[in-house]
């Protein structure tokens, strides 16, 4: 894939639902930054097992 093209195409609301989580996460760890590399891949992995239309209901609710 060149020139930016996306693995697929829920790859941007994945993208916005990581960095929405990652916030919280490093909120709710802030003082075990090694725990929350862990935290955030498997949730990662969580994601990448949703249809599209879970996705969205899962976009809807962390970034309002």
């Amino acid at each position: 894939m060149s020139g930016g093209t996306m693995a697929f195409p829920e790859h941007h609301i994945i993208q916005e639902i990581l960095e929405a989580y990652a916030g919280r996460v490093a909120a709710d760890v802030a003082d075990a930054a090694d725990e929350r590399q862990p935290l955030i891949e498997s949730f990662h992995i969580q994601l990448l097992t949703l249809s599209p239309q879970q996705l969205d209901v899962v976009h809807q609710e962390w970034c309002p």
